[in-house]
């Protein structure tokens, strides 16, 4: 453990350098600058994450024109660390030259898989997937086809994991019949065969999985709403289930699926409702096995229309829904909430695109994720112009939202480019305390590594609503081992984190370097090493462990952030020197982290 004879008083100044942050960084609510995934070009990036690595499946592009330029294949990269520097992507497709679309991503445990559709199967356009088995370091030299069955060719695939299963749901090309496919050794394998899930499929479709257990839901083109679940992971299938009744009006579509432990929740749009159409859910509380009727989730007036697909989320026993709607003339975001795993609903349901007046512009294609501490919701919005990438973001369940959402596309300035253009261009991700997002992103300029083209290109951007990252390269002490510095913790406000510093010095006599703002964020040679932080104060320590031991330094400094709104996107940097005489003029240091309070 750290030992600090005055901890009270290091604390106190912590809590001056995150009051001064607010100031200094002009609380912008977000990472700044967003950072680029890919080194080529990219179209409809899709984002998983586990086990601390994120990754991102995309189409490449090549210049000096698009369209016009041949497509580059499906591509995936990888961050190791959460998201603060990108490995180059790696082609994961057929060939270069290929045409692709309708990528997804999923992963589980230290497996990662990608999936997409690819003209260079038996029909005009096949699904085809690959897997990683140690964590996307290595990929397979070739996909799989696995739409194999699907006489008229795959528009769409949607993948869930499981440890070591993943699920696959097509969307023909001809709309007419559901097909599923799965791998249960890490995708090592997949049937030879599409297996046939239900007759008479409509446009779309979703799929999720928890455990043994997999869901599938889609529309009919009746209008109906049917789910077909496995307790066996895929294996077999239970008998189709009709999850929508006289309840909803007769053109529903666009169902979105969400399990929660043995809940399992369905959500869609459906109308006319004296012209417009609704948002409604219908729950079951036995994995599946029955199902409660339909309610509707929107509490506005008839008349208002639905634009895209309700995006849900649930976590711990609660339910989360927000869609787009036009009850006040452009399309704004909604949001509704349970506490009680769907039985009651809030009377009143809330604007999340807040910032500008209702109805002003749209925002539309939105993606929402969940956790214990924090509801996210992200979405493209029109208020600047251009597309931007905006969010907002619940840290008490959904009751209370910021006054303003926020601008998560902040390389350049508010409506220069587009930051997408539609559905697929966006996605989010969360490993249970960080959220991350990723976006499709027009920026004009000269194309980087291609001389002589200009972009507008479509690029991959990445940023966190907020979070930590790691940055900086760490200056090592004796033995040749380097402090490591981590930030653990919901990093938001009112919650207790912990900075914690290991592989020091065994008793090493040490300081925390605690900067305000984003201009703290520095990079100086001195002492042999490299200083990350322009520091507003420094809390001295000792550390713990073996003294004199290389590596057996450890500690952890206990942080509560403040519980005060005007903290929120504040931007704190922080890094640790430790006296150590095997270090470079007698000073090893750790990496930085970047802290911004969500």
């Amino acid at each position: 453990m750290i030992i600090n004879t005055n901890r009270s008083a290091a604390l106190s100044p912590l809590a001056g350098a995150l009051a001064l942050s607010v100031v200094a960084s002009s609380v912008t609510g977000q990472r700044v600058p967003d950072l680029r995934v890919d080194r080529l070009f990219a179209l409809r990036p899709a984002m998983a994450t586990a086990n601390g690595i994120l990754y991102v499946v995309h189409h490449g592009v090549s210049p000096p024109l698009y369209p016009g330029g041949p497509d580059d294949g499906a591509h995936v990269a990888r961050s190791v660390d959460g998201g603060a520097t990108w490995e180059s992507p790696v082609r994961i497709g057929t060939s270069a030259g290929s045409t692709t679309y309708g990528p997804a991503a999923a992963a589980a445990g230290r497996f990662a898989y990608a999936s997409w559709v690819e003209d260079t199967g038996p029909n005009p356009f096949d699904a085809f997937a690959v897997a990683s088995q140690d964590g996307g370091a290595t990929w397979p030299a070739a996909p799989t086809l696995i739409s194999a069955g699907v006489a008229s060719g795959v528009n769409e695939v949607r993948l869930a994991a499981s440890g070591s299963a993943v699920y696959a749901l097509f969307r023909p090309v001809v709309p007419g019949d559901t097909y599923f496919n799965h791998s249960l050794d890490g995708g090592r394998t997949w049937l030879a065969a599409a297996t046939w899930l239900g007759p008479d499929t409509g446009p779309d479709g979703q799929i999720a999985a928890d455990g043994d257990r997999v869901y599938a839901v889609w529309t009919s083109r009746q209008r109906h709403i049917f789910l077909r679940r496995s307790l066996d992971r895929g294996t077999t299938w239970q008998l189709l289930q009709q999850l929508s009744t006289g309840a909803s009006p007769p053109r529903r579509g666009l169902p979105q699926v969400a399990v929660d432990g043995d809940s399992v929740y369905v959500s869609w749009f459906a109308g006319p409702t004296a012209g417009g159409s609704d948002v409604f859910l219908a729950r079951s509380q036995d994995r599946g096995t029955s199902w409660l009727p339909e309610v509707r989730l929107n509490t506005n007036p008839a008349a208002s229309s639905v634009a895209h697909p309700p995006v849900l989320a649930a976590h711990s026993g609660r339910v989360f829904a927000a869609w787009e709607d036009d009850r006040d003339g452009a399309f704004d975001l909604y949001f509704n909430r349970s506490l009680d795993r769907g039985a009651t609903w809030g009377a009143a349901d809330i604007r999340l695109d807040l910032g500008d007046a209702p109805g002003a512009s749209d925002s539309l294609f939105s993606e929402m994720a969940a956790s214990a501490a924090a509801v996210v919701v992200v979405w493209q919005d029109w208020r600047n112009g251009l597309t931007d990438v905006y969010c907002n973001r619940s840290l008490d369940g959904g009751a209370t939202w910021l006054p303003a959402a926020v601008r998560l596309d902040t390389g350049d300035a508010p409506g220069a480019s587009s930051s997408g253009f539609g559905y697929q261009d966006l996605d989010m991700a969360t490993d249970g305390e960080e959220f991350y997002v990723v976006w499709e992103d027009w920026r004009p300029g000269p194309c980087p590594g291609f001389p002589g083209s200009y972009c507008p290109l479509p690029q991959a951007f990445f940023n966190i609503p907020f979070g930590t990252l790691p940055y900086g390269t760490a200056t090592s002490g004796s033995g040749g081992i380097a402090p490591r510095l981590t930030w653990n913790g919901p990093a938001v406000q009112g919650t207790a984190n912990d900075v914690d510093l290991r592989d020091g010095l065994g008793g090493a006599p040490a300081a925390l370097l605690w900067g305000a703002g984003p201009a703290s964020k520095i990079s100086v040679p001195t002492l042999g090493g490299t200083v990350l932080v322009a520091p507003a104060l420094a809390v001295p320590m000792i550390l713990g462990g073996t003294p004199g031991s290389a590596g057996a330094g450890l500690g952890s400094l206990p942080v509560r952030l403040p519980a005060m709104p005007p903290s929120f996107g504040a931007n704190v940097n922080v890094q640790a020197l430790l006296l150590d005489p095997g270090a470079p003029a007698g000073f090893a240091m750790s990496n930085a982290v970047e802290l911004w309070i969500g």
